[in-house]
């Protein structure tokens, strides 16, 4: 039950990802 704005990555904090 992940409610959070970021999407699935993994069990890992966010991070800064360019996509």
């Amino acid at each position: 039950s992940d409610v959070t704005p970021v999407p699935h990555n993994g069990c890992r904090p966010q991070k800064r990802r360019r996509i």
